[in-house]
This record gives C-alpha cells, sequence and structure tokens, in this order.
C-alpha cells in the first residue's frame, strides 16, 4: 500500500521453547512448521543456547530445520 510505512507492514511475536530429550547428545537438529500452520511468517530468528554452543541464525522459507550445535 502506498504512503504506509515500515512499522505498519511489520509485526514481533517472541516466543521461548525448552526442550527435553532422553538422547539429546544424538540430536543434530529441531524442525519448526510455523510457516505452513502462519503463512504471514517471513522470517524465524533463532537463538539456541545448549550444552555444546550457542548459535543465533534465521531462517526463511521454506528452510524449517534448525541445526544444533554439535
Amino acid at each position: 500500500m502506498i504512503g504506509r510505512g515500515v512499522a505498519a507492514d511489520h509485526a514481533d511475536l517472541d516466543a521461548s521453547f525448552e526442550f527435553e530429550c532422553t538422547a539429546a547428545a544424538r540430536a543434530g537438529f529441531v524442525e519448526t512448521s510455523l510457516f505452513e500452520r502462519f503463512a504471514g511468517i517471513q522470517r524465524i530468528d533463532v537463538q539456541l543456547a545448549t550444552p555444546r554452543g550457542q548459535r543465533k541464525l534465521s531462517l526463511t522459507r521454506p528452510a524449517q530445520r534448525i541445526a544444533l550445535p554439535r
């Protein structure tokens, strides 16, 4: 739409997820279905903190896999 500012076309959703897994040492990734469930999501900014390290990344369509630090 002409004349609309960036702020009018932007929305944030902040969420925090914690996973417990009995075989966490073998886990190599986490997959998300947020792009499939919410058509308006364009990018997912991810911040990971695991016993193996920290990582920051962005997912854009069609990516849905978040690689875990090894």
